[in-house]
């Protein structure tokens, strides 16, 4: 083991390093002569320091093997320049190299991380008596270290104190040196400049990253020789006080600015190694589904239309297996503006009159589905009446008019922080978890007298800065509100956002900034599947390869899947080209999927089940998917493109002709595509083709595929195919799930995963299978017998020559009965792992007592406050009302297909649960025994072999 002794020293000031001895991967900081250190095995920052000056002589990076990459910065770098401003607006410089060390402090940070601070001497400036520290931290393990500042003013001086901006790294490079800024870039949607949309970015030089940690910084590499890490403040010690920005001490700390180490000065791999550093710093994320009014209704939304929306959308989702999504979500049009103004009494954000319970009725419903709720707000207004509502607040003093931008001020300091209780609110009374944050800062405003914000410098980023800084604040009371849940709260930013990736600490997702809502490319293709995606990815290429925006795709919020009434798109997708358009959007890694559906269209053909086998997939893949990258070009220019994205031994391809003729594609298997390096022994299987020819002997035969190859095909016009590959191939043949009988002359079989029935055989005992048809998500087989079968009779199902799409296959038998009716005898009882109801008429006064039961498997109970307790196989849901009153009740017990349970009572949906840990486990088929001491208390007992839906719960209470 390679060891290191580190000298017990004397510092300026009388610090001490400590002597120890320490393994190689341990954080150092080592004082050698004239230079002190910092440093891991994945990077190190040496500074010179002679005659009581400090300045950063060398950063270097440990990451690149052998070849040990630095960073030298020319002798008139500094480590840092603070620009002040006088009383009266005069600029003077502080810079780094001008100030006088006074000792060096090294202390432990956090878990095994270190400190390093220069703490200089104190200094008068501009009639200010200045003090100022640099300091560096370093965490164990990680190939990143930050850098900041502390500075502090006397009390009686924080008037005259003014910053105008810090220069965090001003280094002037060398020539030759390996360095990517971003582009200078156009405007992005609804106005907003290219200098704005382009803040907050990344720069890289010689395989390292910088950057700060606020996402409005200006950071930028001039003529590929000046470093600019830039923050813009123009506040006084005063201003910054009185805002809450210093510590107890008076001391102001800076946003950090970061510096990483990456395994190359390859594009690819130096953002690779970027967005790891993201993942750490950002909010945790995970693969999310949630539905959203706004293609379905638009601003005509009320209350009867969204519960009827929540309710089919729900069913639609829930009998197709898909689990509870995680919000549902009102967009627009709940607001008290526009043709509702006259009724908003608060004279801010308020329900309108569309909303009588506000949203308690909704969120209600959201909660008893076992998902969560989530709310559409436009800070600058939304998008229709933002100039009018814009003047109703300036009028009552709650906000006002930015007349450059024709809407509302979004750093109004009154409307900030009303707008903050308002958030607070809505989520303390109707507990949501999203919120989808519409239109932000477009440009800044015209000076406010009052001081409800600051204006001025270079292109008023002066208040960019405060503007950003001001809603982070809030972002963090609303995580703050949400206490142990507050992690579980997703915030989308969307409109008129740069798309930072540093926004990521607060923010979940952020809106793309270079599309449409919705947008349709024809590229000689006119079919709307082929429009929309043509539409979208060139989008995606415009945001990915010519802005270039070093932000992860996992993160980024791209307003689809789209099939709602007003999108006019009504019958103009079969079920091949949906599963196209979601199968092609999924690669592209997004984690965020909100649904903009109408279920009226969703009920057309078997879009349902294409949308839950989809999801299905998305969610098993998801840890591959989130780190997609673009392939090809755009489709813009009619030229084949795709996606790949590839963790440890697996990865996923997608491709797509979106032209009118055959295209030729050939593309490498290697790091550019983010395949890991090394990689051998892939097997290939499809997961999805659509205008392919019969998948030609390359695709089918067993090829095997390497790190350093490539792949060329031939793409028919508009041809889609989809891919995964892994090192493990696939030996498992399809199983039995659940196989039910729905007709006297039909059953359902479903298997474990898509299956091929090109060869298949199916027999039934004494009878004859006449048909067979696949369902669309290629699991579920329809059997079409002769003869009608006879109640309660039991029978064999034998299968054969079914096959995976890795061509495996095995013969499978079961054993089932035929239920009339779907009616399962109550001397039968549940069995199996599929969904189910129970039915019956309960009147009691009774509480701490049996209902029936299953065996040990399902068990009804009512608890000592009489309330009705379903529990199957461990898995428990409580009614939320008591019904020991001795009044008659429909009672309506169901395990759904996505492994839910519910209560209905009298028709209603009384309360839910689900578990992603039991989901549908196996129930022993036993006689359902129900308490003999409850004389006429439990009647019209009734076993169905599905799970009802809330219309035939309805139903059943009507009849």
């Amino acid at each position: 083991m390679i060891k290191r002794i580190y000298l017990l020293l004397m510092l300026f000031g009388g610090c001490l390093f400590s002597m120890r001895a320490a393994v190689k991967e341990e954080i150092y900081v080592n004082h050698i002569a004239d230079t002190v250190e910092i440093g891991n095995e994945f990077l190190a920052r040496k500074f010179l320091v002679k005659n009581d000056k400090v300045r950063t002589c060398m950063i270097e990076n440990k990451r690149m093997g052998k070849e040990v990459s630095r960073i030298i910065p020319e002798t008139i770098s500094e480590d840092f320049i603070i620009r002040t401003l006088s009383a009266d607006s005069v600029v003077a410089d502080i810079h780094s190299s001008d100030l006088f060390l006074q000792r060096v402090q090294v202390t432990d940070e956090g878990k095994n991380g270190k400190k390093l601070v220069f703490h200089y001497k104190g200094f008068r400036h501009q009639e200010v008596d200045w003090q100022v520290d640099m300091v560096l931290t370093l965490e164990e393990g990680k190939h990143y270290m930050r850098k900041y500042l502390e500075i502090t003013v006397p009390d009686s001086q924080r008037h005259l104190a003014r910053l105008d901006y810090i220069d965090f790294e001003p280094m002037s490079l060398p020539e030759g040196y390996a360095v990517w800024t971003h582009p200078v870039m156009e405007q992005g949607v609804g106005g907003v400049s290219g200098y704005y949309i382009s803040l907050g970015q990344p720069v890289y030089i010689q395989g390292m990253f910088f950057g700060l940690e606020f996402p409005a910084s200006e950071t930028e590499i001039e003529g590929d020789r000046k470093v600019r890490i830039r923050y813009y403040s123009g506040k006084s010690f005063e201003m910054l006080a009185s805002e809450g920005r210093l510590a107890d001490s008076g001391t102001f700390t800076t946003w950090k600015e970061v510096t990483g180490a990456t395994r190359s000065t390859d594009m690819d791999v130096i953002q690779t190694d970027f967005f790891s550093y993201i993942h750490d710093i950002s909010v945790p994320v995970d693969f999310r589904i949630q539905y959203n009014s706004w293609y379905d209704f638009m601003l005509d939304i009320n209350e009867n239309n969204i519960l009827d929306s929540f309710r089919e959308v729900e069913r639609g989702l829930t009998q197709n297996g898909v689990r509870p999504i995680d919000s549902y979500v009102v967009d627009d049009g709940w607001n008290a503006y526009g043709p509702w103004q006259e009724e908003n009494k608060a004279k801010f954000w308020s329900f309108n009159s569309k909303f009588p319970n506000e949203l308690s009725t909704p969120s209600d419903l959201s909660h008893r589905l076992s998902s969560n709720f989530g709310l559409w707000l436009g800070p600058r207004g939304g998008y229709n009446y933002y100039i009018k509502f814009a003047r109703f607040l300036e009028e009552n003093g709650n906000g006002k008019l930015n007349c450059n931008s024709s809407d509302i001020c979004t750093n109004h300091k009154v409307y900030c922080e009303k707008l903050k209780m308002f958030f607070l609110d809505c989520q303390q009374r109707f507990d949501m978890n999203y919120w989808k944050l519409d239109g932000f800062l477009v440009r800044p405003p015209q000076p406010d007298p009052q001081g409800n914000y600051i204006s001025g410098g270079y292109q008023g980023m002066c208040y960019v800065t405060e503007h950003w800084e001001r809603w982070i604040d809030i972002f963090q009371a609303m995580r703050d509100q949400r206490g142990a849940k507050r992690n579980d709260l997703w915030i989308n930013l969307t409109c008129y956002v740069n798309p930072s990736p540093w926004f990521l600490q607060w923010g979940n997702s952020v809106w793309m900034q270079n599309s449409q809502d919705i947008g349709r490319l024809n590229v000689k293709r006119p079919s709307q599947l082929d429009q929309l995606l043509s539409y979208r990815d060139d989008r995606y290429f415009d945001f990915v390869k010519t802005r270039a925006f070093q932000f992860p795709l996992a993160h980024l919020y791209n307003h689809d899947p789209i099939y709602g009434n007003t999108a006019n798109l009504a019958g103009k997708m079969d079920d091949d080209e949906f599963r196209t358009y979601l199968m092609m959007m999924a690669t592209r890694g997004s984690a965020f999927w909100e649904l903009y559906y109408s279920y009226n269209m969703m009920n057309e053909g078997q879009k349902w089940v294409i949308n839950a086998d989809v999801l299905h997939w998305i969610n098993d893949n998801y840890e591959t998917l989130k780190h997609a990258k673009l392939i090809g070009q755009t489709p813009a220019k009619g030229t084949p493109y795709g996606y790949s994205a590839w963790s440890g031994q697996e990865g996923i391809i997608s491709v797509r002709n979106p032209s009118d003729e055959v295209k030729e594609f050939t593309f490498p298997l290697d790091r550019t595509i983010g395949m890991p390096e090394g990689l051998k022994g892939l097997h290939r299987t499809y997961v999805w083709a659509y205008r392919t020819d019969e998948q030609k002997a390359e695709d089918t035969e067993n090829h095997l595929f390497d790190y350093g190859g490539q792949i060329s095909l031939s793409l028919q016009p508009g041809e889609v195919r989809i891919w995964k590959f892994s090192t493990v191939p696939d030996k498992e043949a399809p199983a039995l799930r659940i196989v039910k009988t729905t007709s006297p002359t039909s059953l359902t079989v479903e298997l474990n995963e898509p299956v091929i029935l090109k060869d298949g055989i199916f027999s039934v005992s004494g009878n004859e299978v006449t048909a067979t048809s696949l369902s669309a998500d290629r699991r579920v087989v329809t059997l079409t017998l002769a003869r009608e079968m006879r109640e309660d009779d039991k029978y064999r199902l034998n299968i054969s020559g079914v096959t995976d799409d890795a061509g495996n296959t095995e013969a499978l038998r079961t054993a089932f009965f035929y239920f009339e009716n779907q009616e399962i005898p109550v001397l039968t009882g549940v069995s199996g792992s599929g969904d189910f109801n129970l039915s019956f008429c309960l009147k009691t006064d009774k509480n701490a007592v049996s209902l029936l039961r299953q065996g040990k498997d399902i068990l009804v109970d009512l608890d000592a406050e009489g309330r009705l307790v379903f529990v199957v196989k461990g898995l428990k849901v409580v009614s939320g009302q008591a019904v020991d009153d001795d009044k008659e009740r429909i009672v309506s017990l169901c395990r759904e297909k996505n492994g839910m349970l519910k209560i209905y009572l009298n028709g209603e949906l009384e309360q839910s649960v689900y578990d992603v840990a039991i989901v549908n486990p196996n129930i022993k088929a036993t006689p359902v025994i129900v308490n003999a001491s409850l004389e006429n208390t439990l009647g019209q007992l009734k076993i169905m072999n599905r799970a009802l839906d809330y219309k035939e719960n309805k139903n059943m209470v009507l009849k």
